[in-house]
């Protein structure tokens, strides 16, 4: 274990554009300590790096400040970064940070200095053009290992070398004449791929489809269908679109609900169903939904078919309902738990089943 405090190093940092140093914090001695490069970029208010590319891969943590970050491809991308941004930048992809804020910024760099690294290897290969850079329109050219000293930080004519006391590896044989490199590729645009660490836990919700079953024992691999039998037994299945709706009406509450069942390219089929008084309008949904499943399942029966050879696309405008059905609220009250279990037993029976959320206006339109 290996403890240093930031300040401690200083002495290394070296300027690394208009208002902007780049220390070295991992490693502080030769590359071949560790696998991975850790740098700190500070640019002060206006200041800006010198735009530059390598071949290695990087990963951009804003520690504080705002800026804007260039992308030196073709399409000149052009993206606002500020505390908590994480970048990925591509091997190859030219950039520039300039600080757009009132304060300084620092940036957390980590570049990986894998057996691959033409950094590590001092691979030597000719010099290539990656573009632009997109502000100033000067051309932005990619230092290959044979042209200057492996660094963190590529040396351009105004940014010295990253770490002088870090020496590349012995390099290894070099293709043979006629073989493209490895590494030799267009420069990749940064396009898309930033995003705010705070953001990183707004994952896209989970489909609103039943619930995962228990883990069952795995096949082996003779048992497992293949992809083309899986495609092939997906095709077959028929696919049945379902909506549903329940209600009360009168002194009495009697129950009552309406349901549609349609086939891709067939007319809908809408049927009415009366329940008992003393309803709740969820249990009229469930009734709905329950008195639909059995009609379909009726209709299948009498033409020679199964459960097993239909899945369900299912909508409803009761968010109770779907989430009770999809597992994500728990039901309590004993007539309705009762109705939710009718409903899944009747739903496992279909070869997959999925429900959603519309709005009551859509169930107007679908059920009159």
């Amino acid at each position: 274990m290996e403890i240093r405090d930031v300040s401690s190093l200083s002495g290394s940092a070296h300027d690394a554009g208009d208002g902007a140093t780049v220390t070295p914090l991992y490693p502080s001695t030769s590359l071949g300590q560790g696998l991975v490069a850790v740098d700190l970029w500070e640019i002060a208010p206006g200041g800006s790096m010198a735009s530059h590319a390598h071949a290695e891969e990087h990963v951009l943590f804003v520690l504080s400040g705002q800026g804007r970050l260039t992308g030196g491809g073709s399409d000149g991308v052009v993206a606002a970064v500020r505390e908590n941004t994480v970048v990925y930048l591509a091997p190859h992809e030219a950039h520039q940070v300039k600080n757009t804020g009132s304060t300084p910024m620092r940036i957390l760099v980590s570049t990986p200095l894998l057996v691959r690294s033409e950094r590590a290897q001092g691979l030597p290969g000719a010099r290539r053009t990656a573009g632009q850079d997109a502000t100033s329109g000067a051309e932005v050219t990619i230092a290959r290992a044979d042209a200057r000293p492996p660094a963190t930080e590529p040396p351009t004519p105004d940014v010295p070398k990253t770490s002088p006391t870090r020496q590349p590896a012995p390099p290894e044989p070099r293709p043979e004449a006629g073989e493209p490199e490895e590494n030799e590729r267009a420069p990749a645009n940064i396009a898309g791929l930033m995003r705010r660490a705070s953001e990183l836990k707004d994952q896209p919700k989970s489909e609103r489809r039943k619930p995962a079953p228990p883990p069952e024992e795995v096949p082996s691999v003779e048992e497992q269908p293949q992809p083309e039998e899986e495609a092939e037994e997906q095709s077959n299945l028929m696919e049945l679109f379902v909506a549903f709706d329940g209600g009360i009406r009168g002194t009495t509450a009697q129950g009552h609900g309406r349901y549609l069942v349609q086939a891709p390219g067939r007319k809908a089929i809408v049927k009415s169903a009366e329940f008992d008084a003393n309803y709740t309008p969820s249990q009229a949904q469930y009734e709905a939904l329950i008195e639909g499943l059995r009609y379909i399942g009726s209709r299948l029966e009498a033409t020679g078919r199964t459960p097993q050879q239909v899945q369900l696309d299912i909508r409803s405008d009761n968010e109770g309902v779907v989430n009770g059905l999809l597992g994500t609220m728990k039901v309590k009250e004993p007539a309705l738990k009762k109705r939710q279990e009718q409903a899944l037993s009747l739903l496992a029976t279909f070869a997959d089943w999925r429900i959603e959320w519309h709005s009551p206006e859509e169930s107007a339109r679908l059920l009159g």
